[in-house]
């Protein structure tokens, strides 16, 4: 952002704000407490501001960009939000009196301070929130009776939100009540940061919203996760790629099952191995979104091996899912090691095939089954790369 630019926005606001708030914009938490709120009364305190976070780095991401708005003069901070709750399947309420920076520590030391509330979803999506419902709730956490009606007006609308965009959380904190009172606006609620989580499923229908999708700490997805996450795109045929981290190591992994690819991943790890990437296939994906998975993985420069590794499938067919894995390979012809560690339905005429091709094609490639622990063939695999940079002087 340029002093220009800067510039601008401090004329354009000073007709209507005299005291300025410089928020930069991570998905990191608690970055008031990180340094990265910032505030400022006057064009040269702006540009100072906007300048020392443009570039920063805050918990480990660096800042793009900044958000110049009204600095508010804060009377009390509170804490709402609406966030589904998969063990009882509804939305629940969350508000408390202790909202801002601390209310982490708030959520942990002083519990009872922090009211939850089910919410009852189809009767509040037809007919809104019980009015009562939510001043019993008001009452509970604190609220003097002034703040009942503004907070019921702003709840609803959050409740609404939450319902017309799909979903899954948002929140509000600080919710702040500020000093500024009038006739006409005898309590002056401002949402002064919100953070929304949209449920993945439903992005297909959320054709208003063209946020870039986010990964880890980094605000844009690499090229190659972009075309990894575009595969389950209007196609719920079992999941591919949807879940794709790119890193800098030199091993592909083709996972399967949540737990197992963790686990995985730590093995890998603790023998010297690098991960190109973490993704996920499961569900029983058909044949040509495991191809296309497999190739976007093994697009990567640099790669020195390859690991397909899961745990014991139920339903997901695993001869169909490594035929998808194999087509890519045998157009892609890798010279380096690849292992297999898979079992479940069809692993044995699975197996069988890849045996015949790898041996047709001179391809490395080894498979094992459940008797394999996960660990063990990770360390196999270790070896394998170790001695395949050795034959190709890169070590």
């Amino acid at each position: 952002m340029s002093s220009d630019a800067v510039r601008t926005t401090f004329n354009e606001l000073s007709q209507f704000i005299d005291a300025f708030a410089v928020k930069a914009q991570v998905l990191a938490g608690s970055r008031g407490k990180a340094g990265g709120i910032l505030f400022a009364s006057n064009e040269q305190e702006l540009q100072g501001a906007v300048a020392k976070l443009l570039g920063s780095e805050l918990k480990g991401e660096i800042v793009e960009e900044v958000l110049i708005e009204r600095k508010l003069s804060i009377q009390d901070e509170y804490y709402v939000g609406i966030m589904f709750d998969t063990k009882i399947r509804s939305p629940v309420l969350i508000v408390s009196k202790s909202g801002g920076i601390d209310i982490e520590e708030t959520k942990k030391n002083h519990p009872e301070q922090v009211i939850t509330e089910p919410l009852d979803y189809l009767s509040a999506k037809t007919y809104g929130l019980d009015p009562i419902q939510l001043s019993t709730l008001f009452m509970k956490a604190g609220f003097d009776a002034s703040l009942h009606d503004p907070l019921t007006h702003l709840i609803n609308k959050l409740f609404t939100c939450f319902v017309q965009n799909d979903l899954k959380m948002i929140e509000i904190n600080p919710l702040v009540r500020t000093t500024k009172q009038s006739l006409t606006t005898p309590v002056e609620l401002v949402a002064a940061d919100c953070v929304a989580i949209m449920d993945d499923n439903a992005l297909y229908r959320q054709t208003q919203w063209n946020f870039p999708q986010r990964i880890g700490v980094r605000k844009q997805p690499t090229f190659i996760e972009q075309q990894a996450r575009s595969i389950d795109e209007n196609d719920h045929r079992g999941v591919a790629g949807k879940t794709f981290i790119e890193f800098d190591g030199d091993i592909a992994v083709l996972a399967s099952g949540g737990g197992c690819s963790i686990t995985a991943m730590d093995a890998l790890l603790s023998y010297g191995a690098k991960p190109a990437n973490y993704t996920e296939y499961s569900g029983n994906p058909p044949i040509e979104k495991v191809e296309k998975l497999t190739r976007i993985t093994l697009s990567k420069p640099g790669l020195c091996g390859c690991w397909v590794v899961g745990g014991v499938a139920n339903f997901t067919d695993i001869k169909e899912t490594l035929q998808g894995f194999m087509n890519a390979v045998l157009d892609l012809k890798p010279d380096y090691p690849i292992l297999i560690r898979r079992g479940g339905p069809n692993d044995r005429e699975a197996f069988v095939m890849i045996k015949d091709l790898a041996k047709k094609h001179k391809l490395d490639i080894t498979c094992y089954d459940e008797t394999m622990p996960v660990s063990e063939s990770g360390k196999i695999l270790a070896e394998k790369v170790k001695e395949y940079k050795k034959k190709k002087g890169m070590l």
